[in-house]
């Protein structure tokens, strides 16, 4: 068989190591990418089922016809950025690669995050690891406060999956909100409303290990019509900023083509599915209020100036 590199660090060892205790014994005590010290036991696991013929689709996220199948949850989850509910145990991470600096690279710091939904919300969790703590960079809570010195993570959401149209949520160390519309795939004037503001929450927390985040975004809040199956099929992007190495992580793997304005493109987005979805919900438009200031995204996070109302430009 070929091993994939990294594959070890893809599939959740709490699934393959049934007398290992993964989850951490306290809140204090995050599941880590470091903690993760099974490669070797994890390839002769692997290269067990595979020569046995045994089914992996637990290993790995699933994807059906080229979208990622998002997984449903029915265990609750308590917004506090810690991930480490019983019910993010059956979530699958996903890992980024580096849009900028080095585009293709894995990011300096180990970072993953994980999708799911239930019956009323979309969930969202970053497990964004630092060797050096003390160097994140968090420095406002302000709502749509444009501090370019943070650290960023965050994500645009093509909700009707047309490729040209998105919403954006974002949040940094502190726990601040930002979120903006995106229009016309993120070309020419008016790409980015970042008037529009909607209704969401967002929990952050600082450990020695890094920091993490947990967002809820409330279906109403995305917009979306189910199919008469009660399928719904979204783009995803996610992104992650490092302030300190002027570095963006990114999911899926776009291409530097475009440079910044790449990463809110939706026709770059990946299709995810969500099953299960009430076919008689209801489409909901949620009334945004105005905030006046221009807008603008730089390499290390967002910035605020001017007195424009409009978008413009993209740093």
């Amino acid at each position: 068989m070929t091993f994939v590199p990294n594959l070890w660090r893809r599939l959740p060892a709490r699934r393959i190591f049934s007398g290992m205790n993964t989850h951490p014994q306290s809140r204090n005590e995050h599941p880590s990418i470091r903690d993760r010290r099974y490669p070797v036991a994890l390839v002769l696991v692997i290269a067990f089922m595979s020569a046995m013929g045994l089914p992996m689709a637990e290993a790995v996220p699933k994807a059906t016809s080229g979208r990622l199948l998002v997984t449903r949850i029915s265990e609750p989850i308590t917004l506090d950025g810690l991930s480490d509910e019983s019910a993010w145990q059956e979530v699958p991470p996903l890992e980024m690669i580096m849009f900028q600096p080095s585009w293709g690279g894995p990011p300096s710091e180990p970072t993953e995050f994980l999708v799911a939904y239930d019956d009323e919300n979309l969930y969202i969790a970053g497990r964004l690891y630092d060797r050096e703590p003390d160097r994140i960079q968090g420095n406002s809570m302000e709502r749509d406060s444009g501090d370019g010195s943070s650290d960023w993570f965050g994500v645009v959401i093509d909700t009707f999956n047309d490729k040209q149209n998105a919403l954006s949520f974002f949040t940094t160390p502190t726990g601040l909100r930002w979120d903006a519309e995106v229009k016309n795939d993120h070309e020419g004037p008016g790409r980015r409303n970042l008037d529009w503001n909607s209704f969401w929450d967002v929990a952050t927390v600082r450990t020695d290990e890094g920091w993490f985040a947990e967002m809820r975004i409330p279906f109403s809040t995305l917009r979306f019509q189910p199919d008469p199956d009660g399928r719904v099929v979204m783009g995803l992007i996610v992104r992650r900023a490092i302030a300190r190495n002027e570095e963006w992580d990114v999911y899926p793997e776009i291409p530097p083509t475009w440079g910044f304005s790449g990463i809110f493109k939706p026709s770059q987005a990946l299709p995810i599915e969500l099953r299960d979805i009430g076919a008689s919900r209801k489409r909901y438009f949620i009334a945004p209020y105005t905030l006046a200031g221009k807008r603008w995204l730089e390499p290390s996070g967002l910035k605020t100036t001017g007195s424009s109302r409009d978008e413009q430009q993209v740093g």
